[in-house]
């Protein structure tokens, strides 16, 4: 007679369930620790042609003013000439999204203070896609960075819309929602459309801008806000191994 000793493996995973999130991520105001908010512009001297003022390098850049009058366009006084474009920035650190999550709705808003929406100019407002050399801060550089971002975030809200006694909102297209970073900074620009398109609007001696409230802003009731609605990871599976031993007699 002879014992054997058998062994059963059990594997079993334990899974979890995931609920959808949603978070709403501000600008840091300054002094900046990951993220931040601001302009950049080209102009403030001479007449500039058009294509000049859109493909400059930029000649100034503010992250630490609380309200900022950007975007803005400025048409001078001797006829077709340009002499101030700005373009806006908005920084997020949505890091805490985490990596392998899934982002289903998102809604990027800013709180405007006053207006100014000539009619020949005719502008609308334009959320794309932003570049910039930090993330705590916005360059000069910047201005130049940016110029290529055309793809529409979430379609164009023509001037004459933007609220100036609270937020208005834009809510993201699937470009917009690939663009919302899951382990780092979602960067997102606010523009007039005409330059994004680089197409030159009429031009008369005066200007459309629209004053938007920054990080720097005391408190968050009107801060930039991006506002994220996402599904984290599930966790992995964990395989478990049991092993049970008895003697049968053969």
């Amino acid at each position: 007679m002879r014992k054997l000793l058998a062994t059963i493996f059990l594997f079993f995973s334990i899974t979890s369930t995931t609920f959808a999130v949603t978070t709403t991520f501000f600008p840091d105001p300054n002094p900046e620790t990951t993220s931040t908010d601001g302009r950049a512009e080209q102009g403030g001297g001479a007449g500039l042609s058009w294509t000049a003022i859109t493909v400059g390098s930029g000649s100034g850049a503010d992250s630490s003013t609380a309200s900022q009058v950007s975007p803005y366009l400025f048409g001078e006084a001797a006829a077709n000439t340009w002499s101030t474009m700005r373009r806006t920035f908005f920084l997020f650190d949505t890091s805490a999204i985490g990596a392998g999550a899934t982002v289903s709705s998102s809604t990027f808003s800013f709180n405007a203070t006053a207006k100014v929406d000539n009619a020949t100019l005719n502008q609308s407002i334009a959320i794309v896609g932003a570049s910039t050399t930090l993330n705590t801060s916005i360059a000069i550089a910047d201005y130049a960075l940016t110029a290529s971002a055309t793809q529409r975030y979430s379609p164009d809200v023509d001037l004459g819309l933007i609220s100036t006694t609270g937020y208005s909102h834009f809510l993201l297209n699937s470009d917009g929602l690939n663009n919302v970073s899951l382990t780092s900074i979602t960067k997102i620009g606010v523009r007039f459309h005409s330059e994004v398109n680089r197409v030159e609007p009429t031009w008369v001696a005066s200007n459309s801008n629209v004053t938007i409230d920054h990080a720097e802003t005391a408190g968050t009731a009107t801060d930039p806000k991006l506002v994220v609605t996402y599904t984290a990871a599930a966790a992995a599976s964990s395989p478990s191994i049991e092993s049970d031993f008895w003697p049968w007699e053969e």
